[in-house]
């Protein structure tokens, strides 16, 4: 019923599982088709027996995720276009500008206020030891706006460097709402991280959920464990180990995802809000600057000439 690179897919993954593929095999095969993260749901849904709570809880992540996306992909793109912009007037005024107007001064043998003085040394300084900066931000800004359109539409999943770190609290939701089944059906749910720990898709999230595997092989409480490897909060431990006493594991599970996604979107958009107000305090700061410094000689000059 579809057209394009999804109906292709789809029909791909279709003669595959006829072909007797296995589901996460065919999955697997098929790029592209569903995410990373979905895939290790699935996968350890399919080896412990709770595939079609996976399949659901597949298709939530991936809900989550764009949500919180969406909370934040147009701030994000929007403070990367004005850092941008910003940049390449600046560059522009520094480097065409501030030249033309101190010669222009020069040739009427005028001189110029001491703002627009200190504005010309600091272009100067600007040219000398920022120029490479310019080249750099600009394209980096644009480089992250292209970022941010490509992973909000899923055409891409890579992380950038140090967003896993940053991003643990999806990471820990995902593992939640995987263990989430295995909970629910009294599946041993070290059978769970032992899957996760071997096809989850980042590799710093893998090699925690190693640790972890080999915390419990130790006899270490898991709740334990998952604090201790920083996979999850206190807090979320405590919740956990209530729910676990008075037998309701898997609705907290899921609940303590929800949570995490929260909590996480919460805070990237009170840091937001600090970096859109410390933008917009300097670059306010230096077009006042630059308004003051280039107005007021044009004012001085005009007023000499008459």
């Amino acid at each position: 019923e579809q057209k394009g690179r999804l109906a292709r897919q789809a029909r791909l993954l279709s003669s595959r599982l006829q072909s007797g593929w296995l589901l996460p095999d065919a999955l697997d095969a098929s790029r592209g088709l569903v995410s990373h993260g979905a895939r290790a749901m699935i996968r350890t849904g399919f080896e412990s027996g709770a595939l079609a709570a996976a399949l659901k809880n597949a298709g939530g992540d991936r809900d989550a995720q764009d949500t919180v996306w969406a909370q934040l992909s147009g701030r994000l793109v929007y403070l990367s276009l004005t850092m941008a912009v910003a940049n390449l007037l600046i560059a522009f005024v520094t480097w065409k500008i501030a030249p033309a107007f101190e010669k222009i001064f020069i040739d009427f043998t005028t001189d110029l206020p001491g703002i627009t003085q200190f504005t010309i040394g600091a272009s100067d300084l600007f040219i000398m030891y920022g120029g490479p900066f310019v080249f750099l931000l600009t394209p980096l800004s644009w480089f992250l706006i292209a970022y941010i359109a490509l992973r909000y539409s899923g055409l891409i999943e890579w992380d950038l460097p140090g967003m896993t770190r940053l991003a643990v609290r999806l990471h820990t939701a995902a593992i939640l709402e995987t263990l989430a089944p295995l909970a629910q059906q009294d599946r041993p749910l070290v059978d769970g991280i032992a899957t996760l720990a071997k096809s989850y898709p980042k590799l710093l999230i893998r090699r925690r959920l190693k640790w972890v595997l080999a915390d419990l092989e130790a006899g270490v409480d898991w709740c334990d464990s998952m604090v201790r490897r920083r996979l999850m909060t206190r807090a979320d431990r405590a919740v956990l180990a209530a729910a676990t006493r008075v037998g309701n594991l898997p609705w907290a599970m899921t609940e303590m995802a929800d949570s995490n996604r929260r909590r996480l979107a919460y805070r990237c958009q009170i840091w937001l809000q600090l970096a859109f107000a410390l933008v917009t305090l300097v670059l306010g700061l230096v077009v006042l600057i630059f308004c003051v410094s280039f107005f007021l000689p044009l004012v001085n000059l005009v007023q000499g000439m008459v």
